[in-house]
């Protein structure tokens, strides 16, 4: 299999184990998939080098902000790249850069009594 952009993410209810899934970054078709305990060091660097050793190193990686994931994949593929989820760079800009924005404009709604 040549190179490929490489999506990683992991999705999980409360209580239940971590869905961990990497996909084909150009046509969106998973690649490789499991349930793990947790999306811990371990958990993450032992599906990555299983992906590795299946498919060989991807040209680049996309994930999450988390920095579990970019600990786990700077170890298994030290020299590729890596790059944020534009949906999770742009959510967490929402929620950490113009918090304050935001809480100051909610707080005028509120007082007009726009909003129960």
């Amino acid at each position: 299999m040549n190179p490929i952009v490489l999506h990683i993410d992991g999705t999980e209810e409360k209580g239940s184990d971590v869905v961990f899934c990497a996909k084909e970054g150009m046509t969106d078709i998973t690649v490789m998939a499991d349930t793990i305990p947790s999306e811990s060091t371990k958990h993450v660097t032992g599906f990555l080098e299983q992906y590795k050793e299946t498919f060989s190193s991807p040209l680049v990686v996309v994930r999450d902000m988390s920095q579990i994931l970019e600990r786990c994949v700077t170890e298994v593929f030290p020299d590729i790249p890596q790059q944020i989820y534009h949906f999770h760079f742009v959510k967490n800009l929402g929620t950490e850069v113009l918090r304050d924005i935001y809480f100051n404009l909610r707080r005028k709604v509120i007082n007009t009594r726009m909003v129960p």
